[in-house]
């Protein structure tokens, strides 16, 4: 009796899933859901394919390396940073007595003093090895044939991020690090300003779930362990629900950064099926597909940015974290966002 209703469950699921199976590419990799149509009394089966794009380092913001000295470069920065408190200042003068009670102004006006005081420092010590912004970006670049872009999801690509995370040079050392660090808090203050500017502070719900049932609780605690780093990295405050699978926060431009990261992120597993887990902004316009693989991880060992094409050890520093959000951003969106 038993056998017979799991081969009438297998036959009725074959049928309804047919069309949807039919109309995708042999080598798409999708997820299977099962759901139960209450109104319809009968299993649904919904199919999901899976998407993986690939971006043009061309058209996206990248983190170049200074093609100038060191001191040029920093003579640079600090002109962005010094533009940032002028803008500040006029802001200031605009609202004359009111900006007293305006916490939001004085936080981003330190925020642009201690960098710029960072970055006057480093220049002065040019060269040290003890001077500021030491934290390494431990980035590795992963490139792939078309053939390997098309088995994207096998496990000749898990083969071929452990061999590259294994035997490939990092591509940034400890200097050139310094001046990424730099380059992303300048950028990331520049966009405080015009988010301060134009619009209030965001709040946000980000949301962990897993799409196989009874499995990823370590997965989802781990990724919020990131998230909330990233959180304490981009001065935001935040508080953590695990029980609940969510974030709450609040801070400047939290939802148009945030907004790069949602989609699946995809942990592989020695002998388990592979646990994808959507992390969601709530109430927010989402960038990306909800289907959209942007992270693959192998044992919370190593991670492997889809987009970007860097290769990482799964414990990522917040600067790290925030360098691949950065990324996912086309240039001509950072120049919207900057209102140039």
């Amino acid at each position: 009796m038993a056998g017979a209703l799991k081969r009438q469950i297998e036959k009725e699921l074959t049928a309804l899933s047919a069309e949807q199976l039919i109309v995708l590419d042999n080598n798409q990799p999708i997820i299977f859901d099962i759901e139960f149509d209450e109104a319809r009394q009968q299993i649904t089966p919904q199919i999901h394919p899976l998407e993986l794009k690939f971006h043009d380092a061309k058209q996206h913001w990248t983190p170049t390396l200074p093609k100038t000295s060191d001191l040029l470069f920093y003579d640079q920065l600090l002109k962005r940073v010094a533009m940032v408190e002028y803008k500040l200042d006029t802001y200031r003068q605009k609202l004359k007595g009111d900006v007293a009670s305006n916490w939001q102004f004085f936080q981003l006006a330190n925020l642009a003093t201690e960098l710029k005081e960072s970055i006057i420092d480093t220049k002065l010590r040019s060269g040290e090895s003890l001077a500021p912004y030491n934290t390494l970006l431990s980035f590795k670049q992963l490139t792939l044939t078309d053939e390997q872009l098309n088995a994207i999801l096998s496990s000749d690509l898990l083969f071929e991020i452990r061999e590259h995370y294994k035997y490939a040079a990092y591509i940034f050392g400890k200097t050139e690090c310094r001046w990424i660090n730099y380059l992303t808090d300048t950028l990331i203050l520049e966009l405080y300003f015009f988010n301060f500017s134009q619009f209030p502070i965001d709040q946000v719900t980000l949301t962990f779930h897993s799409f196989v049932e009874g499995y990823g609780a370590k997965q989802i605690a781990y990724l919020m362990e990131l998230y909330a780093n990233l959180m304490k990295e981009l001065d935001a405050s935040y508080q953590v629900f695990p029980q609940q699978g969510r974030i709450q926060a609040e801070g400047r431009a939290l939802a148009t950064f945030l907004s790069k990261e949602t989609g699946l992120h995809l942990f592989y597993i020695n002998n388990q099926t592979p646990i994808p887990i959507a992390v969601k902004l709530e109430h927010q316009p989402a960038t990306t597909s909800s289907m959209e693989v942007i992270r693959i991880y192998d044992n919370l060992d190593i991670l492997a940015d889809v987009r970007s094409c860097f290769v990482i050890h799964a414990d990522m520093n917040p600067k790290e974290h925030k360098t691949l959000l950065l990324s996912a951003f086309e240039k001509r969106e950072i120049q919207a966002l900057l209102g140039e």
